[in-house]
């Protein structure tokens, strides 16, 4: 079922870029139970025993007493749609809210109710709430085991992989290195995790395509500003160097097991980025075999990568970082 957060995250997703005058943002800042006990004007925003009553419905599709800006607004009819003078909420987005309300207004998610909703259609608001809960567990509000576990990972891992990558190292070397029990145990932390958070965002298994235009769109520099964000409001890659920190991991977790589904993703994912942070974003990094002119660029680059093997992602990964002079 979805939770109080994605609630919030579907409210800001209506208003990203406007204004919201009167009653303001009344959802953000809030708990979920002063969210389900909250009157705006006096008059409650949910109705936990008649949901379809609840004004936040009636208000987002402009059912008496809102709508009195559509077409035809019946009389009685004294508030405007909500948002007022922005684009309608679409019916998925609606149903979602209806349903959490049904539910009893839940205060967590479960990856269950990402997984049956998936059939909607997913849009740059599940991409920046993924991103969000990304950058929120390994990052901004990491526990102390899962810090240091991260940290220790990239310390070890990543001039060990560059070493491999320039030849100065053997693949027995690198090898030693990943079988470190503290490796192994890191290695698993953030698989784990990181399969966790696509599933409750993009669906278990996950929309493959969806997670791709993610990270295109976050290589590229393309998502809309993340307001709820614990860090930049700008979900994006931070510098061209940071492609090269998370190569190990795509490395690691493809000779684990070149097959499974997971492992790809996540590697077309880091390519598909990286390809986009130069050509669509253009910095300086060098893509000499897409062209950033070519009108179908991102579904090239998609399909490209998607055709590759676990073994061929890997050496795709220490050709473009070579190529481009990142390591």
């Amino acid at each position: 079922m979805t939770g109080f957060n994605d609630i919030v995250d579907l409210l800001d997703s209506l208003v990203i870029g406007r204004t919201v005058r009167k009653h303001g943002p009344f959802w953000r800042g809030k708990t979920r139970d002063e969210f389900v006990s909250l009157k705006v004007f006096g008059q409650a925003v949910v109705n936990l025993e008649a949901p379809s009553k609840s004004n936040i419905l009636l208000a987002l599709k402009g059912e008496t007493p809102f709508g009195a800006d559509l077409p035809g607004a019946p009389e009685d009819a004294v508030f405007n749609r909500m948002p007022s003078g922005g684009p309608a909420a679409e019916a998925p987005l609606i149903a979602t809210i209806e349903a959490w309300i049904t539910a009893g207004c839940p205060e967590q998610a479960t990856a269950v109710a990402r997984t049956q909703a998936v059939a909607a259609p997913i849009t740059d608001l599940d991409h920046i709430t993924y991103w969000r809960a990304f950058d929120d567990f390994f990052l901004y509000h990491a526990s102390e085991e899962v810090s240091e576990q991260v940290g220790t990972f990239m310390m070890k891992m990543t001039p060990a992989w560059k070493k491999l990558a320039h030849g100065t190292a053997s693949e027995a070397a690198w090898n030693a290195v990943r079988s470190q029990a503290p490796i192994v145990a890191a290695t698993k932390t953030i698989r784990d995790n990181h399969e966790r958070i696509l599933a409750e965002h993009y669906g278990d298994p996950a929309d493959v395509v969806a997670v791709l235009d993610s990270h295109w769109k976050f290589g590229g520099d393309l998502l809309p500003s993340d307001p709820q964000s614990s860090g930049p409001h700008q979900h994006t890659m931070n510098s061209p160097a940071d492609w090269a920190n998370w190569a190990p991991f795509i490395d690691t977790v493809l000779r684990d097991d070149p097959t499974d589904p997971f492992n790809l993703l996540v590697a077309r994912g880091w390519q598909v980025g990286i390809v986009a942070d130069g050509l669509v974003r253009q910095r300086n990094i060098a893509i000499p075999e897409f062209d950033r002119d070519d009108p179908s660029l991102k579904i090239n680059v998609i399909t490209h990568y998607t055709a590759l093997d676990g073994p061929a992602l890997r050496a795709a990964a220490i050709t473009r970082l070579l190529q481009s002079g990142i390591i």
